[in-house]
């Protein structure tokens, strides 16, 4: 897919062992998006080899910050970042493969029909394979926790593994943001959910996070939903199905 307006937002703390492999398959997949690498001054030289791949390739730029500040500080800033220098697609993902890149294209694809998309490991055919069971259940938990709280249609509020357009960040008051990991990413889908309509129960093709587990087979499937608000479903690594909303 050619498309230079493609922004890949990759957060990175001690990613050393992964960052050159997660941009050659970043690359492999979306040749002509650009990627954003977020470092919170790694102190195993990520950000002395993120500064080495954006010299050899200027598709790559690279924000160093100065500290271990959080996730959600890192995408606000990205976000941000990508709304002032005009791209019109922003994807975000782990880079310790979690998120599988070749997803990506996939993700992108479905950004033409929705405003933003979710990888949910929390629907029909989803999953993540290879977790321990406490990572499951923290994740399950807080999901569980956000969308009753919250009377959300979205199934795996938690998820990180996202993609934008331009106009659906355009809505986020993100200064006003202040939460971080699980909490941001909550913070994000309910935000933009209360700003549009809301679907029911949401299944499309997408899959999920292999923390250094084998790779397993994606399942995919569809269904529409209610209103105007259609819903999408994006890939990821293991079994994992996205949620799409659409935002007015």
């Amino acid at each position: 897919m050619s498309d230079t307006r493609t922004v890949v937002l990759l957060p990175t703390y001690d990613e050393a062992g992964n960052l050159e492999a997660m941009l050659r398959a970043i690359r492999t997949e979306l040749p002509d998006a650009h990627v954003l690498v977020i470092d919170d001054n790694s102190p195993d030289g990520t950000g002395l080899i993120a500064d080495r791949a954006a010299a050899a390739d200027p598709r790559i730029k690279v924000a160093h910050r100065p500290g271990k500040q959080g996730l959600g500080v890192a995408y606000r800033w990205g976000y941000r970042w990508a709304l002032d220098e005009g791209y019109a697609f922003v994807l975000q993902m782990d880079c310790d493969f979690s998120h599988d890149p070749k997803d990506l294209p996939r993700l992108r694809k479905l950004l033409d029909a929705h405003p933003a998309v979710i990888g949910s490991r929390r629907v029909a055919g989803g999953g993540a394979e290879g977790w321990p069971w406490y990572r499951h259940l923290v994740s399950l938990g807080g999901s569980l926790y956000a969308r009753t709280v919250l009377a959300s249609s979205v199934y795996d509020l938690t998820a990180g593994f996202k993609g934008f357009r331009r106009e659906t960040l355009e809505l986020l008051d993100l200064p006003s943001m202040r939460s971080d990991g699980f909490g941001f990413q909550i913070e994000v889908t309910a935000s933009l959910l209360a700003l549009g309509s809301t679907c029911t129960r949401p299944r499309c093709a997408s899959s999920i996070a292999r923390s250094g587990s084998p790779r397993c087979r994606p399942r995919s499937s569809s269904r529409r939903c209610s209103r105007s608000g259609r819903f999408a479903r994006a890939p990821a690594s293991c079994r994992a199905v996205a949620d799409a909303y659409l935002v007015r």
